[in-house]
């Protein structure tokens, strides 16, 4: 959008030429009258969108709601204070097309609010400067004609949106304006919180909903009408007793000017069975079948934090084919329309996208300086990642135990069951879906303890363990909680204390957990080995996964043994090893012996000065697919200090789910205003992400796609204008 001073100049020789107003005002707009002037009176109706609403998981409807329903904001999050009301010029120009015209700010003692039992309102008067008009009637030019124009809302502007309007800083006809952006700083430990107030008590930013216009009078010299306060001019009622000839504002599809919130809001709930967000994740399993009756190893979420917010967007919101802003369709204030998929060809089809400032930078890939552009960002500037302690500097970190215990409940459904969290910024995606990666996406991250159950803690082993392993559930289970244990080998130990080289270190692959590398060692011999009657011969099975796990295509080593039915141990010989050693060398266990034999050195420090035996073992285990998990501290919200062991997951927020795991459709992960986002954590299938990330196996790259076939939580979130959008998650 271009500067139209070239324009403004030869509207000004024509006026010269044809004579000018009476009045004879300046051809200089304004700023933003204060105090007494002369100017013109106006007034604005200012609508808050209430309502109630139901839903499970959910998707924008074709008229641009969620179909999660609605949920009526907090007196907090509906109350105006002051407001900003902008007048723009309506034009099949597109030169011309939002050129400004004047702004005129409302404070609280001009606001009238007025509230029913479906929907609260306010009364908006506000004064503009007769000059500001009279280019615009130079401009149309027409005294038989009512000229439409844009009406835009701001409710409760931040400084830096008013001084875009005062002095000379938009000048008539230019619509630079319309795409400007606001930045939003927190939480950077280097740069001061910046435009917070956005979604203070009493002060939330709020912009239109839609594009809205509106009728003014034929003439300048019919606005002397309105040249008082108690007289202003309706852009929401009917003029009629003001003047037969002037419009009605109040007509059909006019009115008061319907407005939604600038930000996006998360709420929680404790999704688990026994309310102390604890998860059963781990069963025993019994010939191939699992027992959800008999759970082993559960899952505490502890931690929770936000990651990934934008810290930048639109004040006024639009939409556009393919989400940039030289796409087809770009509409400012335009309805974001839901997506239909062909489940015979899987392609989408009439929907759009939410644009967005960084939309451009998006769809080229962002792979570093995360923090140019994101508060909380997940991945550290140059791409890599650390989790160890939660990236406290880093991420926005809550205990969950205090989101639970927040005063603020929500008022979805008349249930008042979930805990408002915190606010946050639109954060949107361009095509093409493959865009939605874990660089770029706002995300929750939960830091978990892993517990043995009760019923692993009190196991009855001959109905749970094979002979091989008799009693290694109950020590994993004595293990994780922080009692007396023992190792596979028999060997006794006291509770474990945190410390990454003198506790255990856990195995876990294809949902069993094992207790140092000699268990899952064992594990894949009893999975892959049978003798004879005699135990004189055997046949290894060396297609079998948990085998090609440990032993890679390589043999058994020799000094292993196999544990017949009995608890007897019979040697191993396998006569292919020779032959398959080469083979052997590149195997997990073989890096594992290597490191163990270098006396299992681990560093000080996590990331720092890392002995090449331990990275070796790292690579080949979890390149296995195995994850690794090593002990630590963490403390409780009272500073009392515990070890145990901890897992992550990290969920990116659903805005519409296309329902096919694995699959990612438009505008799937995203963070869209005037959203509420309420998550809940009904399930977790599996154990999350190791606390180092050298020990993952999936560790996240800035180009991980927000969705994969592997399932790690299930996440209700219900989403509410305040639209309601349900994400249930299951990890």
């Amino acid at each position: 959008m271009k500067n139209l001073k070239s324009l403004l100049c030869a509207l000004f020789a024509a006026a010269f030429m044809a004579g000018c107003s009476a009045d004879q005002l300046p051809d200089e707009p304004q700023p933003i009258p204060e105090g007494d002037g002369d100017g013109f009176f106006m007034s604005l109706d200012i609508l808050m969108p209430n309502g109630g609403g139901v839903g499970s998981r959910s998707v924008t409807e074709p008229d641009g709601s969620s179909s999660g329903g609605t949920e009526v904001g907090a007196d907090a999050e509906n109350t105006v204070s002051s407001a900003l009301i902008v007048l723009a010029r309506k034009s099949d120009d597109p030169t011309k097309n939002f050129g400004f015209i004047a702004a005129g700010e409302v404070a609280s003692n001009n606001l009238t609010g007025a509230t029913t039992n479906n929907e609260k309102s306010y009364r908006a008067l506000t004064r503009i400067y007769k000059n500001n008009l009279q280019l615009l009637y130079r401009e149309v030019n027409n005294p038989n004609v009512n000229p439409e124009v844009y009406v835009f809302v701001f409710c409760n502007p931040n400084r830096e949106l008013t001084e875009m309007f005062r002095g000379t800083a938009t000048q008539y006809g230019t619509n630079e304006w319309v795409t400007a952006a606001c930045s939003v700083v927190q939480g950077n430990i280097s740069v001061p919180d910046q435009n917070v107030g956005i979604w203070g008590a009493n002060s939330f930013l709020m912009n239109n909903v839609e594009l809205t216009t509106r009728a003014l009078p034929k003439t300048l010299v019919e606005w002397e009408l309105f040249n008082k306060a108690e007289l202003p001019f309706h852009l929401s009622e009917s003029n009629a007793t003001a003047g037969p000839d002037l419009p009605d504002n109040g007509a059909t599809n006019r009115g008061a000017v319907r407005v939604e919130r600038s930000v996006a809001r998360f709420d929680f709930k404790d999704g688990s069975a026994g309310g102390d967000q604890t998860y059963n994740v781990l069963f025993h399993s019994h010939e191939g079948v699992l027992q959800e009756n008999e759970p082993l190893v559960a899952v505490q979420l502890q931690k929770m934090a936000l990651v990934n917010m934008s810290n930048k967007f639109y004040y006024l919101p639009a939409v556009s084919a393919d989400g940039l802003v030289t796409g087809a369709d770009y509409e400012i204030c335009g309805k974001e329309k839901s997506w239909q998929r062909d489940p015979q060809t899987g392609s989408y089809s009439q929907g759009n996208y939410v644009v967005g400032p960084y939309a451009a930078d998006y769809a080229a890939g962002v792979t570093s300086d995360f923090s140019s552009k994101f508060n909380y960002t997940f991945f550290e500037n140059d791409g890599t990642f650390n989790n160890a302690t939660m990236a406290a500097e880093r991420w926005d970190v809550h205990y969950v135990s205090d989101v639970l215990a927040g005063k603020v409940t929500d008022n979805y459904n008349g249930k008042h069951d979930y805990k408002v969290w915190r606010y946050v910024t639109e954060n949107v995606i361009p095509v093409d879906p493959l865009n939605q990666t874990n660089g770029i996406s706002t995300g929750i991250i939960f830091k978990g303890r892993m517990l043995g159950t009760e019923e692993a803690l009190n196991l009855n082993t001959s109905s749970h363990d094979a002979p091989w392993e008799a009693g290694m559930h109950q020590q994993v289970a004595n293990c994780l909680n922080g009692k007396a244990f023992k190792l596979y080998d028999g060997t006794e130990r006291a509770p474990i204390v945190g410390s990454s080289d003198k506790d255990p270190i856990l195995y876990y692959l294809d949902g069993r957990l094992y207790l140092t590398w000699l268990h899952i060692r064992q594990a894949a011999i009893q999975a892959s080995v049978t003798s004879n009657a005699q135990g004189t011969a055997f046949e290894i099975n060396r297609s079998n996964s948990l085998y090609r796990a440990v032993f890679g295509k390589g043999g058994i080593p020799a000094g292993n043994s196999y544990i017949g039915p009995d608890g007897s141990k019979v040697a191993i010989n396998d006569t292919q090893f020779a032959a398959l050693e080469s083979e052997y060398l590149k195997s997990a266990d073989y890096a594992w012996e290597q490191w163990n034999k270098a006396g299992k050195p681990v560093p000080a420090q996590v990331g720092v000065n890392v002995p090449q035996t331990l990275t070796a073992m790292r690579e080949a285990v979890t390149a296995a697919g195995i994850s690794i998990y090593q002990s630590s501290v963490e403390y409780t919200r009272d500073g009392k200090a515990f070890a145990g062991y901890f897992c992550y997951y990290y969920y990116w927020n659903r805005h519409n789910d296309n329902g096919i795991s694995g699959v990612m459709g438009p505008m799937e992960f995203a963070v869209v205003r005037n959203n509420v986002y309420k998550l809940s954590v009904d399930k977790i299938s599996r154990l999350g992400h190791p606390r180092i990330p050298g020990n993952d196996p999936n560790k996240p790259t800035p180009e991980t796609p927000d969705e994969s076939d592997e399932i790690y939580l299930d996440v209700t979130v219900e989403i509410a204008p305040w639209a309601v959008r349900l994400n249930s998650i299951i990890f």
